[in-house]
């Protein structure tokens, strides 16, 4: 592959990394609205959606991040586009955390931490 190749390559990455993140958001709406026939299948739909979204905005950015050292590496700029995505993904744990601490106040919130917290770890262990 010639260098012009892997450049076009690497902004197709580039755009779907920073565009699936707000996207994933839109398919777990219309996936939950589609399957929300009853309630526990809303439920249900909610718990298979987030997951997939939450590992969405864990390796989105993180593969963003690959790329702008690579980028960099070889002298590249690194665009408006991929700014924006590094903004929307560093944005968005303080989002939920702030709509948690409306939602659920401080000690909601911190409960909700410590649940995260053990179920990452019962996760590791496992």
């Amino acid at each position: 592959m010639n260098p012009r190749n892997i450049d076009q390559q690497n902004q197709l990455w580039d755009k779907i990394l920073v565009w699936i993140g707000p996207l994933s958001w839109l398919v777990l709406a219309i996936y939950v609205l589609i399957i929300n026939r009853e309630m526990w299948a809303g439920l249900a739909a909610l718990y298979v959606a987030i997951p997939i979204s939450l590992a969405i905005h864990a390796i989105a950015p993180l593969a963003l991040i690959i790329l702008v050292f690579y980028r960099r590496r070889r002298g590249q700029r690194i665009g408006k586009m991929i700014r924006w995505g590094l903004i929307y993904y560093a944005l968005i744990p303080f989002i939920v955390f702030a709509i948690s601490l409306w939602l659920q106040g401080i000690s909601g919130t911190l409960a909700w931490g410590e649940m995260i917290r053990r179920e990452v770890m019962f996760q590791i262990r496992k």
